[in-house]
């Protein structure tokens, strides 16, 4: 839980938690990297915890400008810094690194906008600054909001954009990481990452906002079915019990090939995809991915 994050702000008792919990390469690299980190801190009168975005962005540019260190060297060690701050504020690492990323200047230096461009791949090289996806992810929560409010697609699609999470952690969201008096949910964080691995974060506390408060009041009263689980209680189910991750793509796949055929933008949608007026409906349909990708881009820019 993000509590437990907030004992371990400093580097040095975050690298003698590493120290017994991870190999011991990882732990001498991640070592060296934050040791880096923290004296270009130290000689900039800055918190290494406390860092803003847009200065760990000046120290990712020093090292690849100044310090002419590669591409994939500066990567990894963004990556080290992304997982330490995400344990100090109790974070998602993956999104601490886009929201860096988001800062560097692009065109300071080739090598800073090729860091950026991996960074920003799912963005930049993804659907969610299509415009056409953009549309169509709109199109669906427009539909959900209007004819499936309080369905499980709808709730799903609601907390995947508030928590900006893969498929995974929403998936196994239980109803005691739930608290609706203060809109509240937690959430899993992916074992990819270091922070997760060693025990230090594995759950991080997203506010929900009141287009998913609602529509969850209503699911949890009248359309989720009760299920048990090892002794616990999924938020989302089925008739068979916790509802996959398939499942639960397909239903968002299904919804917004029927919103599609409802949106003021569907002209827009079929004019704009390489002139083809016969696509079906599967063309525009969305993924979780889509969902997700399209909140983060909305975050960082």
């Amino acid at each position: 839980m993000a509590s437990a994050a907030n004992k371990t702000t400093k580097i040095t008792t975050y690298l003698d938690h590493l120290s017994g919990t991870v190999p011991a390469s990882t732990y001498h690299s991640h070592k060296r990297d934050l040791t880096v980190y923290r004296c270009w801190c130290e000689k900039h009168g800055i918190a290494p915890e406390h860092a803003r975005d847009e200065q760990v962005a000046c120290f990712v540019e020093d090292c690849l400008i100044s310090s002419n260190h590669s591409v994939d060297t500066v990567y990894g060690r963004l990556c080290t810094v992304a997982n330490y701050l995400a344990v100090a504020t109790g974070d998602d690492p993956e999104l601490v690194k886009v929201q860096i990323a988001s800062e560097l200047n692009m065109g300071a230096a080739p090598e800073v906008d090729t860091l950026k461009n991996r960074i920003w791949h799912p963005i930049n090289e993804g659907r969610c600054l299509d415009e056409t996806t953009r549309e169509t992810v709109e199109a669906l929560f427009d539909h959900l909001r209007q004819r499936r409010f309080g369905s499980r697609t709808h709730v799903f699609a609601e907390i995947l954009a508030d928590t900006m999470s893969p498929v995974g952690p929403v998936q196994r969201i239980n109803l005691s990481n739930i608290d609706l008096d203060k809109s509240v949910v937690e959430v899993e964080l992916s074992d990819q990452f270091l922070a997760s691995q060693a025990g230090l974060v594995t759950e991080r506390s997203v506010e929900i906002s009141a287009t998913t408060s609602e529509p969850l009041k209503i699911y949890l009263d009248y359309e989720r079915k009760a299920s048990h689980e090892n002794g616990r209680r999924p938020l989302f189910t089925s008739s068979r019990g916790r509802s996959s991750s398939c499942t639960l793509r397909r239903s968002v796949k299904k919804e917004s090939e029927t919103a599609i055929t409802y949106s003021p933008h569907s002209a827009n949608v079929q004019q704009e995809s390489s002139g083809d007026q016969n696509r079906s409906p599967e063309h525009y349909s969305v993924t979780p991915s889509d969902i997700r990708w399209c909140a983060i881009a909305d975050l960082v820019n």
